[in-house]
């Protein structure tokens, strides 16, 4: 500072004082830029540019409060990224905060919204298999079954259909499949050998799958054979594991041939050969829930074959239910002719 001096006093110059000045603090603006879709678990990149390029500074990335991670360093150009995963899914409100730097402000970035979902299930492969009888003949009805499994052996739940195929012509409707199986009561007209195959329609979480072709040979009837009725006496509420009996009678009394219990589309046992018209096949049921129990007659010299209505047992687990300690009381009585 220098005085100019006035009248009696003298000019005069202060001794200097220094000021230190830095360079003006710059704005920036912090966005953020990347997927705005993710699949829960798989990892999406989000990237940053914080402009004007700061000379340093880092950035954290926030999924609401919640830091994503620790604080990515910028490059030369303001640039950083990181590659993040949720666990979660719904709408994740994503934030990058710049924690400023010599001569640049601190910014935050607007919201970028990333919506998470849970990935679709894979579809399983299926393997549908039939089930066919052994003695078929013209104008007498015989069940059809077909069996859909996943390829670890598990029936496949309840979905879907099944359309039974004589050759490229349909057998009746598509069929519902219960419990990964289904059937068709169908009489075929002509003698000879029929092909036949089963056509699953898929479901959901379940691939289309179509059965081996399996050859049904057909005969006419002998003039003199007679129909014959297969009824059975089934226990009402078998424990698992425990041994009970299932019971077929075919009438009028036929002098030979055999009977397959069936579970469902899967066969209980071996055939069982008739006393008197009667089979028995002692049977421990491996499973608890319900069990859609049948049995076939092959038919024999002089008599048809026949097959049963369909019965249903309910299988405990052992030590409930009404029949959770003894060996069942036999009962349900269910009959086709």
């Amino acid at each position: 500072a220098v005085y100019a001096g006035a009248g009696e006093f003298l000019t005069s110059t202060s001794t200097a004082h220094n000021i230190e000045v830095s360079p003006a603090e710059v704005a920036t603006t912090t966005a953020i830029t990347g997927a705005s879709a993710a699949t829960k678990g798989d990892d999406v990149t989000l990237a940053v540019q914080v402009s004007p390029a700061p000379s340093g500074g880092t950035v954290q990335f926030k999924d609401g409060s919640t830091d994503l991670g620790g604080p990515v360093t910028l490059d030369a150009e303001g640039k950083g990224s990181i590659a993040q995963s949720f666990a979660t899914e719904g709408a994740h409100s994503i934030t990058a905060v710049f924690s400023g730097a010599p001569g640049f402000v601190a910014s935050t970035s607007a919201a970028h919204t990333v919506t998470v979902t849970t990935p679709a299930p894979v579809d399983v492969v299926t393997h549908t298999a039939l089930t066919l009888p052994v003695d078929v003949k013209t104008g007498v009805a015989v069940d059809l079954w077909a069996e859909v499994k996943a390829p670890n052996g598990d029936l496949i739940p309840s979905g879907g259909e099944v359309t039974f195929k004589d050759g490229d012509t349909v057998i009746g409707t598509a069929v519902n499949v219960v419990d990964g199986a289904a059937k068709v009561h169908h009489t075929f007209a002509t003698a000879g050998t029929h092909t036949i195959t089963a056509e699953f329609s898929g479901a959901a979480g379940y691939l289309a799958s179509v059965s081996q072709p399996g050859a049904l040979e057909v005969t006419d009837p002998v003039a003199s054979d007679v129909a014959t009725t297969t009824v059975t006496t089934l226990p009402t509420n078998p424990p698992k594991g425990v041994a009970v009996d299932l019971i077929a009678v075919v009438s009028p009394t036929p002098a030979g041939g055999t009977v397959q219990f069936m579970d469902g589309a899967t066969a209980i046992g071996a055939p069982v050969g008739l006393v008197d018209g009667k089979a028995t096949l002692s049977y421990a049921f491996p499973t608890a829930g319900e069990h859609q129990i049948t049995a076939v007659y092959s038919g024999a010299p002089g008599h048809l074959g026949s097959t049963a209505e369909v019965g249903k047992v309910t299988v405990t687990e052992v030590g409930t239910g009404p029949a959770g300690s003894s060996s069942g009381s036999l009962g349900n009585l269910f009959g086709s002719s």
